[in-house]
């Protein structure tokens, strides 16, 4: 349903749309709607009835797209005009899309027949736009983005935190875990989400990490993105850049914002009257007076879903946990359709109230109705080459080598598990084979495999990794399911044995022993050289070339000085430089053979960057280590206990303490943990389970009189897990509100 002035751009989607998913389209011009169905009046009551005669087609439609914004309808005169060209109306204000398809089977009835989407352009270049930023959109191969969640929390106090970032934790498991409790029953959970988390804390403006971390992963792209908080028309209470900044184009989010006013597309809320909404900047961008789009209109979101006036937490809420359940849980797909239903669920239970009706008139869609969601319909298990590593980087035969594949998930989580190979494939051709039977995973594994390496390796070596052996699955792409490296084995030639590097002889005529490596069929020419100092420059370096023809030879130099400590190395005569391979040893005839010994000059060239000598005598060097700690269960990109000097993350907090172990003397972390704070044990089960009761009731409060506590079970919506936090005596339970039924002294998440 559009304009005539907006036709060429409804025509590119009405065409992208037959080619791209087959669909019968039918373009309509709202001029035409208006004198067929209400005499020429530009009403709603119109389109309403359109909507309905369409039901009477062969087949009945599915999705009505309006393709076109809404002028702002009061007759103010703060407008310019009522009908501009590039406005289809939509009914009452603040505006309702949703009612065109509403009450068609009684008053009673607010259930839409058919999913409803508005599309608010002002021109044909910004409709353009939008075509092209949905067509790069659903035809987008599936990377790691689309199965990242964000949740964003508000809240102005330490009780609307604690209920919103209830809520959102509660999606963002059931969107992560693989079994989920809905109703109070288990349920088998696919998505698999990679959820990253952004709470508001305290009632006082965020700082600037906060924000700037947000901007990154907006940047790096998300699936899904839930906002749970205070909002007006143009902001969120959690302030992000406008979103023509984040710099996100081609990794677009939908947008699910449980507040007030960002999809108030209709205008009003501002001294421009006909000011875009927020939900209108994320989807479409916004225009300039000749009707080109400003920059930055292909970054944002693909749809907003929220409200065009106040909204209030419990219904909002609901109104979220139909539509979670039917995304990740049931795994629809199309946009509009996962709307109309979970509408319909909350129509069915909560229609005959007022207080619920105005949320279903007010929450709507800005964006196409038919847009396929680019989240994962599929599980699609993925490896590629630069997934594969070997260690160590140039393996020679006498290495073990572990071969380590990291195998991803990019869809949904497979119902069972997964077979997993390595073949190993040696330059002879000679084949080993790994198989391994995983669990079913939800983001990513890890395989590691070892070989201890001889010369039959030397040379080019193929490891494949293939997952989903037997195609147990259908998977959204068939064709990423193997991978290979090729790793070379290098034939040094030369490996010092004895003696040890850093240990001792007594004698002043050591016999200096090496290997070659290989199968010589003929003699092989060894250099080695020996000296006083490390980088083999000084005059009393000496040099020899030995013929080896067993792959073992030995160097016996004479003239050595006790209590002196001389380097060596070997290589093979026709090898480049860089495979010298090289030793240290102190003649020291009064300690026992074979020691281990490190003093003066084998300190100046110390591997180990931790000592530092002055003289005769050393210390360890000072270090400084960044250690950032969190203590709750996510801050966006911030999710670990701790992460150290900015990149290593260790210990995902989710209950309890954690500890990092630092080496003191190095800095560096020898070992993580993290357990409950209290041991939550019972007698029959072995661990406490928290139950949530279909019916709300004040909370069971056990004391302990030795910590002066009690343990609070807070009683919330049916079936979703509780933690059980200590809280001291007196407290009042952050939750009383969501015990008032959805009804009076809820409070609204729009302006104080």
């Amino acid at each position: 349903l559009t304009t005539e002035a907006l036709l060429p751009a409804a025509q590119q989607l009405a065409d992208y749309r037959r080619s791209h998913d087959g669909y019968e389209v039918e373009v309509a011009l709202v001029q035409n709607v208006f004198d067929e169905f209400d005499y020429g009046r530009a009403t709603p009551i119109a389109i309403r009835r359109f909507v309905r005669a369409t039901q009477e087609w062969d087949p009945a439609p599915r999705f009505l797209s309006i393709f076109a914004d809404a002028q702002y309808p009061i007759r103010d005169g703060s407008v310019d005009t009522i009908y501009p060209e590039w406005s289809v109306p939509s009914f009452g204000f603040a505006p309702s899309d949703g009612w065109f398809a509403m009450q068609s089977d009684g008053p009673n009835n607010w259930s839409e027949l058919l999913a409803v989407g508005r599309i608010p352009v002002r021109s044909v270049a910004q409709g353009e736009l939008f075509v092209e930023k949905l067509q790069t959109y659903e035809t987008a191969p599936l990377e790691q983005w689309q199965k990242r969640m964000l949740l964003l929390a508000g809240g102005t106090n330490e009780s609307e935190q604690s209920q919103l970032q209830f809520y959102s934790n509660r999606w963002g498991e059931i969107a992560a875990d693989t079994v989920a409790t809905i109703d109070g029953d288990p349920v088998p959970v696919h998505t698999g989400a990679d959820t990253i988390r952004y709470y508001k804390k305290a009632n006082a403006p965020l700082d600037d990490t906060f924000q700037d971390s947000l901007a990154v992963d907006l940047k790096r792209g998300a699936g899904w993105l839930n906002y749970f908080g205070h909002s007006a028309a143009q902001t969120w209470e959690i302030v992000t850049n406008p979103p023509s900044e984040f710099d996100n184009a081609g990794r677009l989010p939908i947008v699910i914002s449980l507040g007030c006013r960002t999809g108030s597309f209709a205008g009003g809320r501002f001294e421009e009257k006909s000011a875009p909404s927020l939900g209108e900047q994320l989807v479409v961008g916004s225009v300039r007076p000749d009707g080109t789009p400003r920059d930055g209109a292909l970054n944002g979101g693909i749809a907003h879903f929220g409200e065009s006036a106040l909204g209030n937490l419990i219904p909002s809420a609901r109104i979220n946990d139909a539509l979670v359940q039917r995304v990740f849980v049931d795994t629809m797909r199309v946009l509009g359709e996962a709307i109309r239903s979970a509408k319909a669920e909350i129509n069915a239970d909560f229609g005959n109230s007022d207080f619920y009706v105005k949320h279903l008139l007010q929450y709507g869609l800005l964006g196409d109705p038919a847009t396929n969601m680019a989240l994962p319909p599929q599980p699609d298990l993925h490896v590629s080459s630069d997934l594969i590593a070997t260690d160590p980087t140039v393996p020679v035969p006498s290495d073990e080598l572990t071969v380590t594949a990291r195998l991803q998930n990019r869809g949904l989580i497979p119902s069972d598990s997964v077979t997993a190979r390595l073949t190993w494939e040696r330059p002879d051709g000679t084949i080993t084979q790994r198989t391994r039977r995983i669990d079913r995973f939800r983001l990513e594994k890890t395989l590691s495999f070892s070989f201890p390496l001889d010369e039959r390796a030397i040379g080019p070596n193929t490891f494949r990794v293939t997952v989903d052996l037997d195609n147990e699955y259908d998977e959204a792409n068939e064709t990423n399911n193997t991978a290979e490296r090729t790793q070379v084995v290098f034939d040094t030639g030369v490996a010092l044995l004895s003696p040890t590097d850093f240990g001792t002889v007594t004698s002043e005529e050591p016999s200096l022993e090496f290997t070659v490596s290989g199968q010589a069929t003929d003699r092989v020419p060894v250099v080695l050289q020996l000296d006083t100092v490390p980088d083999f420059s000084s005059p009393a370096r000496r040099e020899v070339q030995r013929e080896v023809s067993d792959l073992r030879g030995t160097w016996q130099p004479s003239g050595l000085s006790e209590n002196e400590t001389y380097y060596w190395r070997a290589r093979l005569a026709d090898a480049n430089a860089n495979t010298w391979r090289t030793a240290r040893f102190t003649i020291a005839p009064t300690v026992p053979e074979r020691s281990w010994l490190q003093r003066d000059q084998l300190f100046s060239a110390n591997e180990n960057s931790r000592l530092r000598r002055t003289g005769r005598s050393w210390r360890f060097n000072e270090y400084s280590r960044n250690v950032l700690t969190f203590s709750e269960r996510g801050q966006g990109s911030r999710v670990n206990g701790f992460i150290v000097d900015g990149t290593m993350r260790y210990e995902y907090l989710q209950l309890g303490f954690g500890v990092l172990v630092l080496d003191g003397t190095s800095g560096e972390v020898r070992a993580s943990e993290s357990f409950p704070t209290y041991d939550l044990r019972d007698a029959g089960r072995g661990r406490l389970r928290v139950r949530a009761n279909p019916t709300p009731r004040p909370p069971k409060r056990r004391v302990d009189p030795g910590r002066g506590e009690v343990d609070v079970c807070k009683p919330g919506l049916s079936g979703h897990r509780h933690t059980v936090v200590p809280v001291r005596l007196g407290h009042e339970d952050a939750e009383r509100t969501l015990r008032r039924n959805g009804r009076a002294r809820v409070p609204a998440l729009g302006g104080r």
